[in-house]
């Protein structure tokens, strides 16, 4: 099974709504393979106190492409956890 039909065929919503973490969903705007609503937004509202950006012209590959403004929100992110590390 390839990726793309994983998420788009596997049900993982029933296990994310039981996480109890900290978690940060980073997602470029220009991003096209699949639906922000469905990968994004959808599952921030899952995963309760979870933070979720959108960072504007980014597409695919964020973390490599867009490093800069990618590690920003990761950093800013770590840093607001109970003992975070970032510093």
């Amino acid at each position: 099974m390839s990726s793309n039909e994983v998420l788009l065929n596997v049900d993982q919503y029933g296990e994310l709504v039981q996480l109890r973490v900290p978690a940060l969903g980073i997602r470029g705007e220009a991003e096209r393979s699949v639906p922000i609503e469905q990968t994004g937004r959808g599952t921030h509202a899952l995963l309760p106190g979870s933070r979720f950006v959108v960072i504007e012209g980014a597409g695919r590959g964020i973390f490599t492409g867009d490093a800069d403004r990618y590690n920003m929100q990761l950093l800013a992110f770590i840093s607001k956890l109970p003992n975070g590390v970032a510093k």
